[in-house]
Protein backbone atom coordinates (compact mmCIF):
# COMPACT_ATOMS: atom_id res chain seq x y z
CA UNK A 1 0.00 0.00 0.00
CA UNK A 2 2.91 2.47 -0.24
CA UNK A 3 5.38 3.84 2.27
CA UNK A 4 3.02 6.49 3.52
CA UNK A 5 1.15 3.58 5.40
CA UNK A 6 -1.53 2.87 3.31
CA UNK A 7 -3.27 6.01 4.70
CA UNK A 8 -3.86 7.41 1.31
CA UNK A 9 -5.33 4.29 -0.08
CA UNK A 10 -8.56 4.38 -0.94
CA UNK A 11 -11.03 1.55 0.50
CA UNK A 12 -11.57 0.12 -2.48
CA UNK A 13 -7.58 0.16 -3.20
CA UNK A 14 -7.35 -1.52 0.32
CA UNK A 15 -10.47 -3.74 0.17
CA UNK A 16 -9.08 -5.48 -2.92
CA UNK A 17 -5.27 -5.96 -1.21
CA UNK A 18 -6.94 -7.57 1.51
CA UNK A 19 -8.21 -9.70 -0.36
CA UNK A 20 -5.72 -10.68 -2.12
CA UNK A 21 -3.68 -10.93 1.21
CA UNK A 22 -6.85 -13.55 2.15
CA UNK A 23 -6.31 -15.73 -0.99
CA UNK A 24 -2.19 -15.53 -0.75
CA UNK A 25 -2.69 -17.06 2.94
CA UNK A 26 -4.65 -20.12 1.82
CA UNK A 27 -8.14 -19.56 3.18
CA UNK A 28 -10.35 -22.15 1.92
CA UNK A 29 -13.08 -21.11 -1.11
CA UNK A 30 -15.70 -20.98 1.77
CA UNK A 31 -13.94 -18.41 3.96
CA UNK A 32 -13.04 -16.25 1.44
CA UNK A 33 -16.80 -16.27 0.37
CA UNK A 34 -17.48 -15.21 3.90
CA UNK A 35 -14.77 -12.57 4.26
CA UNK A 36 -15.61 -10.95 1.52
CA UNK A 37 -19.35 -10.76 1.53
CA UNK A 38 -20.15 -8.60 3.48
CA UNK A 39 -17.18 -6.31 3.05
CA UNK A 40 -17.69 -5.52 -0.90
CA UNK A 41 -21.29 -4.97 0.20
CA UNK A 42 -19.33 -2.02 2.72
CA UNK A 43 -17.43 -1.02 0.09
CA UNK A 44 -20.68 -0.41 -2.60
CA UNK A 45 -21.94 1.54 0.20
CA UNK A 46 -19.49 4.23 1.41
CA UNK A 47 -17.80 4.48 -1.81
CA UNK A 48 -14.85 2.59 -3.70
CA UNK A 49 -12.90 6.17 -3.79
CA UNK A 50 -13.41 6.96 0.03
CA UNK A 51 -10.26 7.35 1.79
CA UNK A 52 -9.47 4.70 4.29
CA UNK A 53 -8.59 7.01 7.12
CA UNK A 54 -12.29 8.42 6.31
CA UNK A 55 -13.73 5.63 8.38
CA UNK A 56 -15.71 6.09 10.99
CA UNK A 57 -17.45 4.11 13.99
CA UNK A 58 -20.41 6.23 13.19
CA UNK A 59 -20.54 5.44 9.45
CA UNK A 60 -20.12 1.40 9.85
CA UNK A 61 -22.90 1.98 12.50
CA UNK A 62 -25.64 3.62 10.00
CA UNK A 63 -24.37 1.10 7.59
CA UNK A 64 -25.36 -1.82 9.80
CA UNK A 65 -28.25 -0.26 10.90
CA UNK A 66 -29.55 -0.04 7.20
CA UNK A 67 -28.78 -3.62 6.35
CA UNK A 68 -31.47 -4.68 9.57
CA UNK A 69 -33.90 -2.89 7.22
CA UNK A 70 -32.59 -3.56 3.82
CA UNK A 71 -33.51 -6.69 1.83
CA UNK A 72 -31.96 -9.21 -0.49
CA UNK A 73 -31.36 -9.78 -4.10
CA UNK A 74 -34.48 -12.10 -3.39
CA UNK A 75 -36.41 -9.45 -1.59
CA UNK A 76 -36.14 -10.83 1.78
CA UNK A 77 -35.06 -8.90 4.60
CA UNK A 78 -31.56 -9.93 5.72
CA UNK A 79 -31.22 -11.90 9.25
CA UNK A 80 -29.86 -11.52 12.47
CA UNK A 81 -27.50 -13.78 11.30
CA UNK A 82 -26.44 -12.13 7.80
CA UNK A 83 -26.57 -8.59 9.22
CA UNK A 84 -23.88 -10.50 12.19
CA UNK A 85 -21.38 -11.94 9.05
CA UNK A 86 -21.44 -8.54 7.46
CA UNK A 87 -20.18 -6.92 11.13
CA UNK A 88 -17.25 -9.74 10.89
CA UNK A 89 -16.16 -8.89 7.65
CA UNK A 90 -15.56 -5.56 7.95
CA UNK A 91 -14.13 -6.19 11.50
CA UNK A 92 -11.75 -8.78 9.89
CA UNK A 93 -10.98 -5.81 7.28
CA UNK A 94 -10.16 -2.93 9.85
CA UNK A 95 -8.16 -5.13 11.87
CA UNK A 96 -5.81 -6.43 9.49
CA UNK A 97 -5.40 -2.93 8.12
CA UNK A 98 -4.59 -1.89 11.60
CA UNK A 99 -2.30 -4.92 11.76
CA UNK A 100 -0.59 -3.67 8.86
CA UNK A 101 -0.10 -0.38 9.89
CA UNK A 102 -2.55 1.02 6.85
CA UNK A 103 -5.06 2.60 9.42
CA UNK A 104 -3.36 4.35 12.84
CA UNK A 105 -6.94 3.66 15.49
CA UNK A 106 -9.52 0.98 14.75
CA UNK A 107 -12.69 2.74 13.92
CA UNK A 108 -14.71 -0.83 14.63
CA UNK A 109 -13.72 -0.48 18.12
CA UNK A 110 -17.53 2.37 18.98
CA UNK A 111 -19.28 -0.25 17.13
CA UNK A 112 -21.17 -2.96 18.89
CA UNK A 113 -21.55 -6.42 17.30
CA UNK A 114 -24.82 -7.12 16.21
CA UNK A 115 -27.33 -9.43 18.45
CA UNK A 116 -28.13 -12.36 16.85
CA UNK A 117 -30.74 -14.38 18.47
CA UNK A 118 -29.42 -18.31 19.68
CA UNK A 119 -31.86 -20.65 18.22
CA UNK A 120 -31.97 -24.41 18.75
CA UNK A 121 -30.06 -25.95 15.76
CA UNK A 122 -32.34 -28.36 13.51
CA UNK A 123 -31.76 -31.91 14.17
CA UNK A 124 -33.61 -34.89 12.86
CA UNK A 125 -35.67 -37.18 15.57
CA UNK A 126 -34.43 -41.22 15.56
CA UNK A 127 -37.17 -42.22 13.81
CA UNK A 128 -36.41 -38.93 10.87
CA UNK A 129 -33.15 -40.47 10.68
CA UNK A 130 -34.22 -44.28 9.91
CA UNK A 131 -36.33 -42.39 7.34
CA UNK A 132 -33.74 -40.41 5.77
CA UNK A 133 -31.54 -43.63 5.45
CA UNK A 134 -34.35 -45.41 3.94
CA UNK A 135 -34.50 -42.86 1.21
CA UNK A 136 -30.91 -42.77 0.48
CA UNK A 137 -31.22 -46.51 -0.42
CA UNK A 138 -34.06 -45.32 -3.09
CA UNK A 139 -31.68 -43.10 -5.04
CA UNK A 140 -30.08 -43.54 -8.21
CA UNK A 141 -26.87 -44.23 -6.57
CA UNK A 142 -27.97 -45.72 -3.40
CA UNK A 143 -24.52 -47.54 -2.54
CA UNK A 144 -22.53 -43.64 -2.57
CA UNK A 145 -25.84 -41.77 -1.59
CA UNK A 146 -26.12 -44.27 1.69
CA UNK A 147 -22.03 -43.69 2.56
CA UNK A 148 -22.03 -40.17 2.15
CA UNK A 149 -25.56 -39.80 4.46
CA UNK A 150 -23.52 -41.95 7.28
CA UNK A 151 -20.58 -40.37 7.02
CA UNK A 152 -22.73 -36.83 7.65
CA UNK A 153 -24.40 -38.68 10.46
CA UNK A 154 -21.70 -40.57 11.83
CA UNK A 155 -19.07 -37.88 12.05
CA UNK A 156 -20.79 -34.49 11.55
CA UNK A 157 -18.52 -33.42 8.60
CA UNK A 158 -19.60 -30.11 6.65
CA UNK A 159 -20.59 -30.50 2.93
CA UNK A 160 -17.23 -29.04 1.60
CA UNK A 161 -14.98 -31.46 3.79
CA UNK A 162 -17.10 -34.47 2.16
CA UNK A 163 -17.13 -33.39 -1.05
CA UNK A 164 -13.07 -32.97 -1.10
CA UNK A 165 -12.39 -36.23 0.79
CA UNK A 166 -9.79 -38.51 -1.24
CA UNK A 167 -9.71 -42.38 -1.56
CA UNK A 168 -6.74 -42.01 0.16
CA UNK A 169 -8.12 -39.62 3.38
CA UNK A 170 -9.93 -43.13 4.33
CA UNK A 171 -8.50 -45.85 6.48
CA UNK A 172 -10.88 -48.65 6.46
CA UNK A 173 -8.63 -50.62 8.91
CA UNK A 174 -8.94 -48.09 11.87
CA UNK A 175 -12.35 -46.83 10.74
CA UNK A 176 -10.44 -43.54 11.06
CA UNK A 177 -11.40 -40.42 7.98
CA UNK A 178 -8.93 -37.90 7.83
CA UNK A 179 -9.95 -34.31 6.96
CA UNK A 180 -7.13 -32.70 5.29
CA UNK A 181 -8.59 -29.10 5.40
CA UNK A 182 -11.69 -28.03 7.50
CA UNK A 183 -12.86 -24.45 8.20
CA UNK A 184 -9.92 -21.70 8.92
CA UNK A 185 -7.85 -24.16 6.50
CA UNK A 186 -7.18 -26.95 9.70
CA UNK A 187 -6.91 -30.59 9.04
CA UNK A 188 -8.73 -33.13 11.80
CA UNK A 189 -8.90 -37.61 12.07
CA UNK A 190 -12.64 -38.14 12.64
CA UNK A 191 -13.88 -42.12 13.67
CA UNK A 192 -16.56 -43.68 11.92
CA UNK A 193 -18.51 -46.50 13.26
CA UNK A 194 -18.98 -50.20 11.82
CA UNK A 195 -21.81 -49.39 9.89
CA UNK A 196 -20.87 -45.98 8.09
CA UNK A 197 -17.07 -48.41 7.23
CA UNK A 198 -19.33 -50.97 6.18
CA UNK A 199 -21.05 -48.59 4.10
CA UNK A 200 -18.24 -47.13 2.66
CA UNK A 201 -16.68 -50.87 2.32
CA UNK A 202 -19.60 -51.81 -0.21
CA UNK A 203 -18.90 -48.21 -1.93
CA UNK A 204 -15.72 -48.89 -2.55
CA UNK A 205 -15.85 -51.87 -3.85
CA UNK A 206 -17.90 -50.65 -6.89
CA UNK A 207 -16.30 -47.15 -7.04
CA UNK A 208 -15.90 -46.13 -10.91
CA UNK A 209 -11.71 -45.77 -11.02
CA UNK A 210 -12.68 -42.48 -13.12
CA UNK A 211 -13.36 -40.12 -10.31
CA UNK A 212 -9.40 -40.37 -9.14
CA UNK A 213 -8.45 -39.88 -6.30
CA UNK A 214 -12.05 -38.40 -4.89
CA UNK A 215 -13.64 -40.57 -2.45
CA UNK A 216 -16.88 -39.71 -4.04
CA UNK A 217 -16.73 -37.65 -7.17
CA UNK A 218 -19.56 -34.92 -5.99
CA UNK A 219 -19.52 -31.41 -5.65
CA UNK A 220 -20.95 -29.45 -2.54
CA UNK A 221 -23.96 -28.41 -4.80
CA UNK A 222 -24.12 -32.06 -6.51
CA UNK A 223 -24.09 -33.18 -2.14
CA UNK A 224 -26.64 -30.36 -1.44
CA UNK A 225 -29.13 -31.76 -4.35
CA UNK A 226 -28.66 -35.41 -3.10
CA UNK A 227 -29.69 -34.76 0.35
CA UNK A 228 -32.61 -32.39 -0.81
CA UNK A 229 -33.91 -34.96 -3.19
CA UNK A 230 -32.95 -38.13 -0.04
CA UNK A 231 -35.16 -35.72 2.82
CA UNK A 232 -38.00 -34.97 0.23
CA UNK A 233 -38.24 -38.38 -0.11
CA UNK A 234 -38.30 -39.23 3.64
CA UNK A 235 -40.71 -36.28 4.11
CA UNK A 236 -38.22 -34.88 6.78
CA UNK A 237 -36.96 -31.64 6.45
CA UNK A 238 -33.21 -31.40 6.95
CA UNK A 239 -30.22 -29.53 5.11
CA UNK A 240 -26.45 -30.96 4.83
CA UNK A 241 -26.01 -28.67 7.68
CA UNK A 242 -28.87 -29.98 9.27
CA UNK A 243 -27.53 -33.83 9.72
CA UNK A 244 -24.25 -32.08 11.39
CA UNK A 245 -26.48 -30.61 13.71
CA UNK A 246 -27.96 -34.03 14.38
CA UNK A 247 -25.16 -35.73 14.86
CA UNK A 248 -23.62 -33.26 17.46
CA UNK A 249 -27.16 -33.66 19.33
CA UNK A 250 -27.01 -37.24 19.86
CA UNK A 251 -23.24 -37.79 20.09
CA UNK A 252 -23.31 -39.12 24.08
CA UNK A 253 -19.78 -38.38 24.99
CA UNK A 254 -17.79 -35.30 26.20
CA UNK A 255 -17.85 -31.78 24.89
CA UNK A 256 -14.44 -31.29 24.20
CA UNK A 257 -14.51 -34.48 22.47
CA UNK A 258 -17.22 -33.08 20.00
CA UNK A 259 -15.65 -30.62 19.73
CA UNK A 260 -12.43 -31.79 18.46
CA UNK A 261 -14.81 -34.18 16.19
CA UNK A 262 -16.46 -31.17 14.88
CA UNK A 263 -13.24 -29.25 14.11
CA UNK A 264 -14.55 -26.28 16.10
CA UNK A 265 -11.32 -23.49 17.10
CA UNK A 266 -12.55 -24.05 21.16
CA UNK A 267 -14.83 -25.79 23.25
CA UNK A 268 -17.09 -22.40 23.88
CA UNK A 269 -18.12 -22.10 20.14
CA UNK A 270 -19.15 -25.77 20.82
CA UNK A 271 -21.47 -24.92 24.12
CA UNK A 272 -22.81 -21.84 22.44
CA UNK A 273 -24.01 -23.65 19.62
CA UNK A 274 -24.97 -27.06 21.53
CA UNK A 275 -26.33 -25.72 24.12
CA UNK A 276 -29.59 -27.07 23.96
CA UNK A 277 -27.62 -30.89 24.29
CA UNK A 278 -26.84 -29.77 27.37
CA UNK A 279 -31.12 -29.11 28.47
CA UNK A 280 -31.58 -32.34 27.65
CA UNK A 281 -28.99 -33.85 29.87
CA UNK A 282 -30.23 -31.41 32.67
CA UNK A 283 -33.68 -32.85 31.81
CA UNK A 284 -32.58 -36.31 32.24
CA UNK A 285 -30.70 -35.86 35.66
CA UNK A 286 -33.49 -33.79 36.80
CA UNK A 287 -35.61 -36.35 36.80
CA UNK A 288 -33.34 -38.49 39.16
CA UNK A 289 -31.91 -35.83 41.04
CA UNK A 290 -35.00 -33.32 42.19
CA UNK A 291 -36.06 -33.08 45.63
CA UNK A 292 -39.39 -34.69 44.56
CA UNK A 293 -37.89 -37.09 42.76
CA UNK A 294 -36.49 -38.90 45.48
CA UNK A 295 -39.97 -38.41 47.65
CA UNK A 296 -41.23 -40.44 45.29
CA UNK A 297 -39.25 -43.36 45.44
CA UNK A 298 -39.67 -43.39 48.99
CA UNK A 299 -43.37 -43.26 49.18
CA UNK A 300 -46.33 -42.38 46.60
CA UNK A 301 -47.84 -38.79 47.34
CA UNK A 302 -51.20 -40.34 48.21
CA UNK A 303 -53.51 -38.02 45.47
CA UNK A 304 -56.39 -39.78 44.04
CA UNK A 305 -56.64 -39.26 41.31
CA UNK A 306 -60.22 -39.59 40.38
CA UNK A 307 -61.44 -37.49 43.28
CA UNK A 308 -63.58 -34.54 41.50
CA UNK A 309 -62.56 -31.22 43.35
Amino acid sequence: MGGDGGQGFTLGEASREYLVSCRAGGLTKATLTAYSYGLLRFVQYAGETTPLRSLTASGIRTWLAGLADAKSARGKPFSQSTVSQCYRSVHTFVTWCVANHYLEADPMAGVRKPKVDQEVPHFLSVAEMQRFRDALLTSLLPVRNLAVGLVFLDCGARRGEVASAAVADLDITTGVLTIRRGKGGKGRRVPLTSTTIYALRCWLAVRPASLGRSLFGMTGIAIYRMVRSAAHRAGVEVSVHGLRHTFATYYDGPLDDLQKILGHANVETTITIYRHRLDEELIRDHAQRSPLAQLARGRQLGLDLDRKG
